[in-house]
């Protein structure tokens, strides 16, 4: 697996690394003087998850039902 520190990846053409990782290359990012592993950069396919969202402080209180015909586009909802 190969390493990027923090400020190798910041003067590194960014969507070079991007396209690596799109070819299956994995990266392990390290930050601080010491070259702490923080964190592991992979392609999306190789076990990343998505968690599911939850209602906050709704959650448990009962089920989200909306109707059917129900239609809100991005900017009606973000200006409400």
């Amino acid at each position: 697996m190969n390493t990027l520190t923090a400020t190798e990846l910041k003067h590194n053409n960014f969507s070079s690394v991007i396209n690596q990782v799109r070819q299956g290359k994995e990266f392990v990012l390290q930050c601080g003087r010491n070259h702490e592993n923080v964190a592991v950069i992979i392609p999306f396919d190789r076990g990343a998850t998505i968690p599911t969202r939850k209602l906050g402080m709704l959650a448990n209180r009962g089920p989200l039902v909306m109707a059917d015909d129900f239609q809100m586009s991005e900017e009606e909802f973000l200006r409400q």
